[in-house]
């Protein structure tokens, strides 16, 4: 046989049903198409020998085993006949942007034990075909989880230039897998099936005689048609076409590595196929942001009560509760795109997993609490940091005393603190106002104090004043513009740096007639108009914080702003409160960073990534940072400035102004080339209100030296507090739950394992620097070192002997590393 014979060249037909379970749909309507589009497959297989069916997503079968038990033990035969094909390992297809990177792990985690006990398999290909970009961080995640292959549609040809369709996609630790961009796409509905073999028959990666081919009905499910069976059959038997065979994924990438392993290796991200999204549903984002960070805190504070106060740890709620969040990030979920009427599901969803994981926590400090030994002068009460290092944060409680001015706080070592009184939501008595303190906590731990009646006994340290329109403490001096209300300059009194070279935290207004994907847009740069015409008042001022309050207007929207400093914080806090009445418009907060040479660096999934600042939309994660050059104290200096927010994921830089993605307003569930009709009335999105949290972080240095990446955990961290009854107790006064050294390893996930009691920790490198690691349980007499190398994400197993704790590194599946 020659390369001239057609026959020389093997098609892999992959047989699939891409469903969306929610999309232009509710839930109930993706399970009603799930049931008869597995039917269908089922139905071939029995009919047609040959016949392989390719199938992901573990939620879709979880939906079968409790309502469809007989089509369920179907499936569990033919998948041990090799015929029904589980790939993608996930719980379903998610946003591969927006999830955190401990999210993406658990898709991997509860989807592969999944298939492991139900079906006997793990998939060994990941596989996300309609997702519509994909982190540079993945491949480390994919194969620490038994995927060393990968499958993706987009961005398609004529959004991302590659090297070869086939390549080794490597993320910034090292770890790659082999990926490929098949031709085609994944639905093809059409009966006649004949071209599309001979055209992807043409489209074979260079030296490679095999080529996959996806063919079925598919978003709302279908799969493969009878006449698409019947002639990839004849195809096989016509002497003129290629060999043509029902395939399987892990066997086309066994034989494409067979034939050659020196494909082009990738270190990029795979983006861009639409960049609207990562701004569309305002709503969607602050609740997967929040559900994720409750999760991780609830899941360390259970851990170490069940350690330390025999509270049975909760495995059964709060692996319901990842999976309810792992559900709502799949991809037309969490990128804003589908029906409204969805969202009403969505919302209920992540509220049963708030639910959950707040009655873990709830339950763990409480259990953690009952050990403190609370006899004092006044009322109990226990702050509780659910960051794994030690952190000096604001803690908040209600007042003592019905005189409020009377109020104080007072450490269990008998320290006053320096408390100021601050307005609560209510207007209510004395529930009217809050008590403010600043302390240190440990990490993942505690601190005891009392609030007392009396005047406050300890003098602040430091400057910290505010005028009619500024505020200034030991480090800053900030000013508002009184009439357009945006920052008209913030100083950096110890490096003496003007930090921004124009208007800062300046909402912008730009027209934005792009669908709701924003399909084909690169930039949004076409600013019609800015908030402008602000009131400026104090807010706040205390011996602990001063705040000024900007309001301003566009139109008929409304911002207000309101810009907070601490005594003595290195970070400026900013609340913002947007009552938006705009259509078609995009909002855009705009920071001009005050340097020379900028590099942008933005956070993604587990890691960062340094990208051009050409004004090109962008996804990123909780921070994104500007850093270059500036001329301060002593000359030329490295300085920087990052933005940290509590709920966005979209951005652009161009040189050194940083533009945060606030708002997007187009219509609902709108794909182009649909066009608005006139006289037509159309839901449009985020109108009202809505919130946003963000710091602001100036820096001389790298930014690695800051811990920006520990700033972007800890804004949607606050401490926990609880007001204590007294009673006795053994444990002591203030406590830490964990040490772990040095700065740059974050503990990113503390667990039990999924199948005993062993504890689970997960380590991450956060800034690209080799590290020699410590972590330490004091209560538990638990320790652990070793190495970290740059961008790492590592797993340890520790299971408690008779002589101490036995310490393993396992996969993120939570089994033994055999890499």
């Amino acid at each position: 046989m020659t390369n001239d014979d057609p026959k020389s060249i093997t098609v892999h037909m992959i047989g699939n049903a891409h469903l969306d379970p929610v999309w232009l749909w509710r839930w109930t309507e993706g399970y009603e198409a799930l049931v008869s589009t597995f039917r269908s497959a089922l139905d071939f297989l029995a009919e047609y020998d040959a016949f392989i069916f390719t199938s992901s997503s573990a939620a879709m079968y979880a939906w079968l085993e409790d309502n469809e038990p007989d089509m369920f033990a179907e499936i569990r035969q033919r998948v041990q006949e090799g015929r029904w094909h589980i790939v993608g390992g996930w719980w379903l297809q998610p946003d591969c942007n927006i999830p955190s990177g401990e999210s993406l792990v658990r898709q991997a985690l509860y989807g592969q034990l999944y298939f492991r006990d139900k079906f006997g398999v793990m998939a060994s290909v990941g596989y996300n075909v309609d997702t519509f970009g994909h982190a540079g961080t993945l491949p480390q995640i994919l194969a620490k989880a038994g995927l060393r292959a990968y499958i993706f549609f987009r961005p398609g040809r004529h959004e991302k230039r590659l090297p070869e369709e086939m390549f080794w996609w490597e993320a910034p630790d090292g770890t790659r897998v082999l990926a490929h961009r098949p031709p085609g796409h994944y639905p093809y509905a059409e009966d006649d099936i004949a071209p599309r073999i001979r055209e992807h028959a043409s489209q074979r990666v260079q030296r490679v005689r095999d080529v996959v081919s996806f063919y079925g009905v598919g978003n709302h499910g279908g799969g493969p048609t009878r006449a698409q069976i019947v002639g990839i059959l004849a195809a096989d038997q016509d002497p003129e076409m290629p060999r043509v065979v029902f395939g399987r994924l892990d066997r086309f990438f066994e034989r494409a590595l067979a034939q050659r392993q020196d494909y082009p290796v990738v270190r990029d991200e795979l983006q861009h196929h639409s960049r609207g999204c990562y701004t569309t549903h305002a709503g969607v984002k602050r609740w997967n942001r929040e559900a994720e960070a409750l999760l991780g805190t609830a899941e360390a504070f259970a851990t170490l009560a069940a350690e330390v106060a025999a509270r049975p740890y909760p495995h059964a709620a709060l692996t319901r509760a990842w999976q309810d969040v792992l559900f709502n990030q799949f991809h037309d979920i969490l990128a804003g795109t589908a029906i409204p009427e969805a969202y009403e599901d969505v919302r209920d969803l992540y509220g049963e997993a708030r639910t959950l994981a707040g009655e873990a926590l709830w339950s763990a400090v409480q259990a953690l609490a009952r050990r403190v030994d609370t006899r004092g002068d006044g009322q109990a009460v226990l702050a509780f940091n659910p960051l794994p290092w030690s952190a000096v944060v604001p803690i908040e409680a209600p007042p003592a005393s019905r005189n409020v001015g009377l109020s104080r706080v007072v450490r269990a070592d008998g320290e006053p603190m320096p408390t100021q009184v601050i307005r609560s939501s209510a207007l209510a008595g004395t529930r009217s106002w809050k008590l403010l303190w600043v302390d240190e906590l440990p990490p993942l731990g505690y601190k005891l104090y009392f609030l007392q009646e009396g005047a406050e006994a300890r003098s602040p340290k430091g400057e910290l004043t505010v005028g009619e329109c500024s505020l200034e403490n030991d480090l800053w001096r900030l000013e508002i513009d009184p009439e357009h209300g945006y920052i008209a300059s913030l100083w950096d009194k110890r490096h003496e740096v003007g930090v921004f070279s124009g208007p800062a935290a300046l909402p912008l207004v730009l027209d934005d007639r792009s669908d709701t994907w924003g399909h084909d847009v690169v930039a949004y740069r076409d600013t019609v108009g800015q908030f402008d015409h602000a009131t400026v008042h104090v807010d706040e001022t205390g011996p602990v914080r001063a705040a000024l309050r900007v309001v301003s207007t566009y139109n008929r929207s409304t911002i207000t702003q309101v810009f907070r400093m601490y005594r003595g914080s290195a970070r400026i806090e900013v609340e913002m409160e947007i009552d938006w009445h705009e259509q078609f418009r995009m909002l855009k907060l705009a920071f001009p960073v005050n340097v020379k040479g900028p590099v942008t660096t933005a956070s993604v999934p587990y890691g960062h990534l340094v990208r051009d600042a050409t004004g090109a939309e962008e996804p990123c994660g909780p921070w994104v940072d500007v850093t270059g050059t500036a001329a301060g104290r002593g000359g030329t200096m490295t300085y920087g400035v990052a933005l940290i927010n509590d709920s966005k994921y979209g951005y652009d830089t161009c040189a050194a102004e940083i533009r945060l993605s606030v708002l997007r307003s187009p219509i609902y569930a709108w794909h182009d080339p649909a066009r608005p009709q006139p006289g037509q009335s159309y839901q449009f999105m985020g109108q009202g209100r809505s919130i946003l949290r963000y710091w602001l972080v100036p820096h001389a240095g790298p930014w690695q030296d800051a811990n920006i990446a520990r700033d972007g955990l800890a804004i949607n961290r606050p401490p926990i507090v609880v007001n204590e009854f007294h009673h006795e107790g053994t444990a002591s006064p203030s406590w830490a739950g964990v040490h772990v050294a040095p700065a740059n390893v974050v503990l990113s996930a503390l667990k039990r394992s999924e199948d005993g009691d062993d504890l689970i920790v997960r380590l991450w490198e956060t800034t690209g620097r080799h590290a020699d690691a410590r972590v330490q349980f004091p209560s538990l007499g638990a320790r652990w070192q070793g190495t970290l190398q740059p961008h790492e994400i590592k797993t340890l197993r520790a299971h408690r002997t008779d002589g101490g704790w036995h310490w393993m590194e396992t996969d993120l599946l939570e089994q033994p590393d055999s890499s």
